[in-house]
């Protein structure tokens, strides 16, 4: 992941003081003690409470209590006739969700100071602890925090305008938390627990459906809030927010004769099947009932009807979040094994539709094979994308009383007239997007899987899937007809691939043969040719597989943006005016790169210049590979590309297919007037495309360091900037401190191998320069551009254990990888790589990482390494310690620079002229570089302390 920065403003900005309304504080003079009473030491448990703030005052009760506006306080002295003024606690681990009887919703969490509390669907966790300074008070006052006491504090506060916001526990004397910011928590006592179980029915449709076995259901997961649904396209279920004209998300219940009961769809009539208490297996449904399930109350919290639906051997249906939410089979008495049922309201006609539609999709893909015989008599070709000339002379009339009597489905039918009669969509701009889109010739493209080239070339994960986009978006329920024109070639398959926006799971794959396809298709879907001809170690090449021409039917014409078919920014503009780039998610292809973004934030950060922001994210993809070599000579063979996919968890990030990026990065990653600076804005990308190119040359505990090799090199010849740095603190050998000094500086890590640390001990960005160097030394300066080819192809044969062993030998990983580095340079460096901490016996040293690898190097082991390295001539780059792009200002190279224009900083921590004056990287290039290096004639260790002759 991208290293970032966190900065805690530690004051409040006098400003705030003058435009924020402040809460209040109480006085110390009116916190006096009172004498200890029963009251004190109240244990919580789930249940209703009045919530009362006081500030310690008599006859000062303020009741907290909901209205649309959010939560405020008032005096009240009894419940109020709409509940307005009374909470239900429930206990969640160490923390309580706070739910309103009023309205049933729970009290949501808040983003700013002053900033009100409301109820919502969201039921946040909040800690309330018991405030310490109640004794001696006769009562138990208690304190509400968003988040774990230590954190950020916030916590409830009532203001002086009586509104409950969040703000920081005001602190009174060194006392903390108290008056204004704490709270009494007083049982309803005037309630009964049926009354309130009642009432939560009233308000949530939650009740215990063994008691009326007629009724439709909604099957709820408690801990999440997502509704089970049959996912009948694929026989599984799933879950997700609840629609309430979807009635596949219905269920009604089945008492057996055994006492156990089944769980049946209200569109299919499928029942939910048995997997004898299989783990982390998705549930799927059947025709039979089976032997059903145990239908057990959780009793945990007794004002939530939750039930567990067991199945055996202690497993139950569990609510997978690790599983995209799927239930799944896993033990009892987990959190997401608790359901809620909610009586769901059923317009049985609509039901009666949904019923039919359904049998007759599955009518469609049982008699595909029928289907795809009686249509074909239609066409010239098996891609349909010609009539006969019989069916060409036949009126409209005539063609569909023809295909009724062929009982041809409806469907098919619109796709022969539509042929026929060339009656594709007309766009405002003339331009014929339908026919463009829905019938092409689609390229192959080499395995994906890890296994075969991404291993062979080092990539670290499988390659994207996603390779040709069709510019078709399937919405739910509508389904697809895949005309395949060309016979598929031996050792090829063809396959429709169907990827949802929001996700880094690969899409559901649809295997093609040559005529008619029928996909059902359910939730909305952008749709994706997966052509893949084996080349792998098989003797065949990429020009053996000729292209496969594809008719789609059904779904609607989003567009795609294909910079390897020449789009332009004219094209893409042509698209938005035609009201394309209407779904969810929208597709930009490059040679190299392959997007699915949502299409609004594509309208929204590049308007117009989309061809130059695909060229710049495919040159991410290219430069880094092209410093990996190998590609180039297996191009007949391997044309694999990564994707680059929108998500909605996490920041940025890579792992198989590519990599991901939150919705909320996208304002900079799919904004072309930011990424065409070449600045700090690429270095995510740079940095997430880096994970899937640096595995050769990863070694134990570098996986966020090595990585930036790749992210600098993006900096340096994009032109605009020096590469990044950024300061540290640490303790020199003499004891002396450094704060905010440069981590990357010669000063800097002569410290730390005076320190006699480790190579890991060197720091991110210390560390970072290590490789960086290597690239600038080489590459930037021209003595030798084929050095990391060189480097890499030797590692390819030569593979690093060290990341993700547990237990590894130095010999097999960094020292390794140095050794490579001599061999690609033909020169020794092991002066280079002694200065970074290489040469120390290692026993048994933990190195982190994602995974701890612990480390053990022998003397024998590293005096070998650096023989070995000295076999070979010293050379220019034995002073490659001193070479930096931050020395002096060195000329911009971007295309269109303005004349003399200079490289800029990449950021404040560190700039041009900061460190030193000697080894700027141009002072390294060929008609710049001196004669003659240093040679350590002399090794002394005194007192400690190591000096060199």
């Amino acid at each position: 992941m991208l290293f970032e920065r966190f900065l805690r403003n530690k004051s409040l900005m006098a400003a705030m003081a003058l435009t924020a309304v402040m809460p209040s504080v109480a006085k110390a003079s009116i916190l006096s003690a009172a004498p200890t009473a029963e009251g004190e030491n109240q244990q919580l448990k789930a249940g209703v409470y009045f919530i009362v703030n006081d500030k310690r005052q008599l006859g000062t009760d303020l009741h907290v209590y909901v209205d649309e506006s959010g939560l405020h306080g008032k005096n009240y002295t009894s419940l109020a006739a709409d509940y307005s003024n009374a909470f239900l606690l429930h206990a969640k681990g160490d923390r309580y969700t706070i739910q309103s009887l009023k309205d049933g919703k729970y009290v949501q969490n808040v983003n700013g100071n002053s900033v009100p509390y409301k109820t919502g669907n969201d039921a946040h966790k909040f800690q309330i602890v018991y405030q310490s300074q109640s004794s001696g008070t006769g009562k138990s006052y208690f304190n509400i925090y968003n988040d774990n006491v230590g954190g950020d504090q916030f916590c409830w506060h009532l203001d002086a305008q009586r509104n409950v916001v969040r703000w920081y526990p005001l602190r009174d004397n060194g006392r903390i938390a108290l008056g204004p910011s704490e709270f009494r928590l007083d049982p309803v006592t005037s309630l009964s627990k049926q009354q309130v179980l009642d009432r939560l029915a009233e308000l949530t449709k939650i009740v215990d459906p063994r008691k009326d076995l007629n009724k439709y259901y909604q099957i709820v997961s408690d801990t999440y809030g997502r509704a089970m649904r049959e996912d009948y396209i694929v026989g599984e279920l799933s879950t997700g927010g609840f629609v309430d004209t979807d009635y596949s998300y219905c269920w009604k219940l089945v008492k057996l004769g055994s006492g156990r009961y089944a769980f049946q769809n209200a569109v299919t009539g499928k029942y939910i099947a048995q997997q004898n208490g299989q783990t982390s297996r998705y549930y799927t449904t059947s025709e039979e009932q089976g032997n059903g399930f145990e239908f057990n109350l959780n009793e945990s919290d007794p004002y939530v009807l939750t039930f567990e639906m067991v199945d055996a051997y202690n497993v139950g249906i569990h609510c997978a979040e690790s599983q995209g939410y799927h239930p799944v089979g896993w033990y009892v008495n987990n959190e997401a094994n608790k359901w809620v049922f909610k009586v769901a309201t059923i317009d049985q006609a609509k039901l009666k539709e949904q019923q039919d539609a359904y049998k007759a999709r599955v009518d469609l893909t049982r008699n595909v094979d029928k289907y795809a015989t009686a249509v074909a008599k239609y066409f010239t070709n098996s891609a349909a994308t010609e009539v006969t000339a019989e069916v060409k002379n036949m009126t409209d009339a005539a063609l569909k009383a023809k295909m009724n009597a062929d009982k041809l489905p409806q469907g098919l039918q619109e796709v022969v007239l539509k042929i026929k009669n060339q009656s594709w969509t007309v766009y405002p701009s003339g331009r014929n997007w339908e026919k463009q889109f829905r019938i092409a010739d689609y390229k192959v493209y080499s395995e994906n899987n890890y296994n075969a080239w991404a291993r062979s070339m080092g990539i670290g994960y499988d390659y994207g899937s996603m390779t040709n986009p069709t510019g078709v978006t399937a919405r739910d329920g509508e389904d697809l007809f895949v005309f395949l024109g060309d016979d598929i070639p031996q050792d090829a398959t063809v396959q429709i691939e169907l990827v949802p926006l929001g996700t880094r799971s690969a899409g559901k794959y649809y295997s093609l043969k040559k005529g008619l396809n029928i996909i059902l298709n359910q939730g909305e879907n952008n749709v994706f040719v997966n052509y893949i001809g084996r080349t792998y170690d098989n003797g065949k090449y990429l020009k053996d597989y000729k292209p496969m021409n594809i008719h789609i039917e059904g779904g609607k014409v989003n567009g795609y943006f294909d910079l390897t078919k020449g789009n332009t920014n004219e094209d893409w503009q042509k698209m938005q005016s035609d009201g394309l780039v209407w779904a969810k998610a929208f597709n930009m292809k490059g040679e190299l790169v392959v997007m699915n973004m949502p299409s609004q934030a594509c309208k929204d950060y590049t308007p117009v210049h989309m061809k130059e922001l695909i060229e710049i994210w495919n040159s991410i993809v290219q430069r880094e590979d092209d410093l990996m070599g190998f590609r180039a000579s297996k191009k007949d063979k391997c044309n694999n590309v990564l994707n680059a996919t929108a998500v909605d968890h996490g920041y940025m990030y890579a792992t198989t297919g590519g990599t991901y990026y939150n919705y909320n990065t996208l304002g900079d990653v799919l904004n072309y007037d930011k990424m065409k600076w070449g600045n700090g804005t690429l270095w995510g990308p740079a940095h997430e495309f880096g994970h899937n190119h640096q595995q050769l040359f990863n070694t134990a505990g570098m996986t966020e360091i090595s990585v930036n090799m790749y992210s600098n090199m993006v900096m340096f010849t994009s032109g605009r900037v020096t590469s990044r740095s950024e300061n540290c603190s640490y303790t020199d050998v003499d004891g002396k401190k450094y704060d905010g000094v440069c981590e990357s500086a010669v000063s800097t890590y002569a410290d730390r191998f005076a320190n006699k640390k480790m190579w890991f001990e060197y720091g991110t960005w210390g560390t970072t320069q290590m490789y960086y160097k290597l690239y600038m030394m080489f590459h930037s300066t021209g003595l030798d551009d084929q050095f990391w080819h060189k480097c890499l192809d030797y590692l390819r044969t030569h593979r690093l254990e060290g990341q993700g062993t547990a237990n590894c030998q130095g010999q097999n990983d960094y020292l390794l990888f140095a050794k490579a580095c001599c061999v690609a340079a033909n020169q020794d460096l092991s002066s280079f790589f002694e200065a970074w901490g290489h040469f120390y016996d290692v026993n048994g040293s933990v190195i982190g990482d994602y995974s701890n690898t612990t480390m053990y190097t022998t003397r024998a082991q590293w005096m070998e390494a650096k023989k070995f390295m000295q076999k070979y001539p010293k050379g220019p780059a034995n002073n490659m310690i001193f070479i930096d792009d931050h020395i002096r200002r060195t000329p911009a190279t971007y295309p269109g620079h303005a004349a003399g224009e200079m490289r800029t900083d990449f950021n404040g921590a560190v700039r041009v002229g900061t460190m030193g004056d000697f080894g700027s990287w141009d002072q390294f290039k060929k008609d710049s570089l001196g004669q003659g290096w240093a040679v350590v004639k002399e090794e002394k260790t005194v007192n400690g302390r190591r000096t060199y002759t």
